[in-house]
């Protein structure tokens, strides 16, 4: 099988640096056809079937063409948890994953009720649902279809999530009950369309668009209309957590600010980059 991989791993690296070509190569082996590194190295005289190269050659061809491997495998690893991806949700990334540790290390109490806007796969609720005890989540996404990822994430890894698709912008007061929730989390759209030159193709052509960027004349939209519309559903004291670009933290300071909350912080990422803005409602 060992020659088999360094195929693969000589196809891609047509396109990517070596050390990635040779991790996209285990993750399609693995994840396609389930054998992992050992299998690899220690069932030396065993070589894939034709249906077997076939999909791997399949998938490699993907990735040249630049399709995310999350989405050629359907899947990734968030928290522990097994999430299924697919191009009507983004691929949760590792600030993400930092965001919800953060929340997870920060409230330890049990019966937590936890408000996450723009869940999309989900992976928020059901990372905060798995790691925080008897936490009740509800979860909230404008997309049909993200809520269906979500929905089948929820099933997946065995957590009860309460999912609700509704447009935050057209939010009505008495969807949920006046100063009910504990915490409040969201990982919105904010990434600026001047910036999209920015990022890699895999991005900008297969992630939905709706879910990544706002115009250059509002980049905070989404978070002015969180706090306009949903802080009316905390309770006193309860916590606000954002996923926020890292370009806008003074200006994320400046606009929470104005709807007076207390303990306004701004948390660098492992790249030392502005990625969390939290506060806390009087």
């Amino acid at each position: 099988m060992i020659g088999e991989v360094k195929h693969i791993i000589n196809k891609l690296s047509k396109k990517y640096p070596s050390k990635e070509a040779e991790a996209i190569s285990y993750i399609l082996f693995e994840d396609l056809l389930g054998y992992n590194k050992i299998d690899i190295f220690t069932k030396t005289d065993y070589h894939l079937n034709a249906a077997e190269s076939n999909i791997l050659n399949e998938a490699a061809d993907l990735a040249l063409n630049d399709v995310p491997v999350q989405y050629i495998t359907g899947k990734c690893i968030f928290l522990g948890l097994s999430i299924k991806v697919n191009p009507s949700v983004l691929i949760p990334r590792q600030e993400t994953e930092f965001l919800t540790d953060i929340i997870v290390n920060e409230n330890k109490s049990e019966g937590l009720q936890i408000l996450d806007l723009c869940t999309g796969s989900g992976c928020i609720a059901l990372g905060l649902k798995k790691h925080l005890i008897n936490a009740q989540v509800t979860a909230v996404d404008i997309s049909e279809n993200a809520l269906k990822t979500a929905n089948e994430n929820a099933l997946l890894n065995k957590l009860s999530i309460d999912f609700m698709q509704t447009d935050i912008t057209k939010i009505e007061n008495n969807v949920w009950k006046h100063g009910f929730f504990d915490i409040m989390v969201s990982n919105p759209p904010y990434v600026c369309l001047s910036e999209k030159t920015l990022l890699a193709p895999n991005v900008v052509n297969y992630e939905p668009e709706n879910a990544l960027f706002v115009p250059d004349q509002t980049p905070l939209i989404y978070y002015s209309v969180i706090l306009n519309n949903c802080l009316i559903f905390l309770k006193s004291k309860a916590k606000i957590y954002f996923e926020i670009n890292e370009n806008y933290g003074q200006e994320i300071t400046n606009l929470i600010s104005d709807y007076q909350l207390e303990n306004i912080r701004i948390i660098q990422d492992i790249n030392g980059k502005n990625r969390i803005a939290t506060a806390i409602k009087k």
